[in-house]
């Protein structure tokens, strides 16, 4: 019976973890950087400072699209971002954030800011 070349496992283990080390602190940076972006945008529309809450909610956005990752931060943003206009009564942005959040959604997200700035 052979035996398995084990001896060389901590050592190609301990090499992944330096090698992807930077990856997870950075991922962990932009996680606690759109939290942060989240909860100042969520905060801003409850006080009716709506303009000040989109441009913070679409930087959340932005962060949350720079992952690259389906995950459920970006439809997160997109329903913080819906929740805002919603609260601003700007009933079909958010209606169509809404859609995007529940995956939906066939345009990328991106379009909603061009669309409403050119509104």
């Amino acid at each position: 019976m052979k035996r398995k070349n084990t001896h060389m496992l901590p050592g190609i283990l301990g090499f992944l973890t330096l090698l992807l080390s930077p990856v997870a602190g950075e991922c962990q940076n932009q996680d606690s950087e759109w939290r942060r972006l989240n909860e100042q945008g969520n905060k801003l529309c409850e006080s009716g400072q709506y303009a000040e809450a989109e441009k913070v909610l679409l930087s959340a956005l932005a962060e949350a699209q720079k992952s690259g990752l389906a995950d459920s931060r970006l439809a997160t943003s997109q329903n913080n971002l819906a929740a805002c206009y919603h609260a601003e009564a700007r009933y079909a942005e958010a209606a169509e954030l809404y859609e995007r959040a529940l995956g939906s959604g066939k345009t990328p997200p991106s379009q909603t800011s061009k669309r409403s700035r050119s509104s």
